[in-house]
């Protein structure tokens, strides 16, 4: 029986020609909606999904955070807007977290 392929396009590669686990990187944000999109479905097995992307979705929540550290350190930033991003900030630290939320 074959793996379910989730119905949203990656820019990394599930496998390299070699065979090696290719390491993650970012998702685009065109990706991140599908695969939020993918996970919202009833037919999607979300273990199997997990096992396929979980690297991607961590390498992107790392992303964010670094985005948004160094947008911090803006001087002239909004009040409103900082709080904002610092509220941001802490939800994606607890994705992070040994026991992580989960996203659904």
């Amino acid at each position: 029986m074959s793996r379910p392929s989730y119905p949203f396009k990656r820019s990394i590669p599930l496998e390299s020609q070699s065979h090696a686990r290719p390491e993650a990187t970012a998702l685009t944000i065109g990706e991140l909606e599908q695969g939020l999109h993918a996970l919202q479905q009833v037919e999607t097995d979300r273990t199997d999904f997990w096992a396929e992307n979980e690297s991607a979705f961590r390498e992107t929540v790392l992303l964010a955070i670094r985005e948004t550290s160094d947008a911090l350190q803006l001087d002239d930033m909004p009040s409103a807007l900082r709080a904002e991003l610092e509220g941001q900030l802490a939800w994606l630290q607890v994705y992070l977290s040994p026991q992580p939320l989960t996203l659904n």
